[in-house]
């Protein structure tokens, strides 16, 4: 069994097909996917569809150097290829036009201490209703500004306070062990643990399904982060993840 999405090939692979529902620049669904290299680990992916691309190199890379990056670099050649990696290292702004953070909790924490003062339901992917998606789209645009209805398969936990009013929610993806874009409270009930209420949820939730880990994903708006994505990151960032990587896409165009 994975103790992480990223210990070898088989795990990475699992992981990434898993992710596909979100639709991000680096997690699409996938049609195949082959080992290049072991040291370090590269994937060659084709997309089942993509706008910009129909492949992508990516390659896990603890530490970067611009030796690693040049002979990455190389891999593409002329083909109408992207080129992704994940790493524990940051990269300057002209080495990327992409940006994702990877944050990975051990099911058994340590997390902060939660909000105790609300109630967490959880609806399995059968009992996701119409009205339970109308309830989470208005704590999404409290939260962030826009709404992601729950992917196909996911569960859904919605956090409530007296008076049965919803006001946080997530997704999880009991495939890739995931919590599909993110966990959301309602902007006046930020800053009071609920959110961390939602995590400690979550990864009971996940290892009753028999995980050992859940990932979250953090894409950013720009290539600089903006002052949402820094409070997702510092509250994602406190909450003690067992290990926080960064997905780039190099700027190879």
């Amino acid at each position: 069994m994975c103790s992480t999405p990223i210990d070898d090939s088989e795990c990475l692979t699992k992981w990434l097909r898993g992710l596909g529902n979100l639709g991000i620049f680096w997690a699409k669904k996938i049609r195949g996917i082959e080992v290049i290299t072991q040291n370090p680990l590269t994937l060659l992916i084709e997309w089942q569809h993509s706008k910009r691309s129909k492949s992508a190199f990516l390659s896990l890379c603890h530490r970067i150097s611009r030796i690693c990056l040049d002979s990455l670099r190389g891999l593409v050649g002329d083909k109408d290829t992207d080129l992704f990696i994940i790493t524990l290292s940051e990269l300057i702004q002209d080495l990327y036009d992409r940006w994702s953070k990877i944050f990975i909790y051990d099911v058994d924490g340590p997390f902060l201490v939660p909000n105790r003062g609300v109630s967490v339901e959880i609806y399995t992917p059968e009992h996701v209703s119409d009205h339970i998606a109308s309830t989470i789209e208005t704590v999404q645009r409290s939260s962030w500004g826009f709404y992601k209805p729950p992917p196909k398969g996911d569960y859904v936990l919605v956090a409530k306070i007296s008076g049965d009013k919803p006001i946080g929610s997530a997704y999880y993806n009991p495939i890739s062990s995931n919590i599909d874009y993110g966990i959301h409270v309602s902007k006046p009930y930020w800053k009071r643990r609920i959110g961390t209420r939602l995590l400690v949820e979550t990864t009971r939730l996940a290892m009753s399904l028999g995980h050992r880990w859940i990932s979250v994903v953090r894409v950013m708006r720009g290539i600089k982060p903006t002052l949402s994505d820094r409070r997702a990151i510092a509250f994602y960032r406190a909450n003690n993840p067992k290990q926080e990587l960064n997905v780039y896409r190099l700027a190879i165009r």
